[in-house]
């Protein structure tokens, strides 16, 4: 028995992105410590957890 692979599609992978503000020809670019992942994910938890939906947390 064989598989005929040619019928799927191949998916992309994605890249891991930095956060990026582009302004021109000025670029920032910034990776999060984990202690700052881990801050945020904390207080995003406890606004799920409290009640604000999701879109309204990440405005906070």
């Amino acid at each position: 028995m064989s598989l005929d692979l040619s019928n799927y599609k191949k998916t992309k992978v994605k890249e891991k992105k930095d956060f990026q503000f582009n302004f021109g020809k000025i670029s920032v670019s910034k990776t999060f410590s984990d202690k700052q992942k881990e801050v945020f994910y904390r207080e995003l938890g406890m606004l799920l957890k409290s009640g604000v939906d999701f879109k309204k947390a990440l405005e906070i």
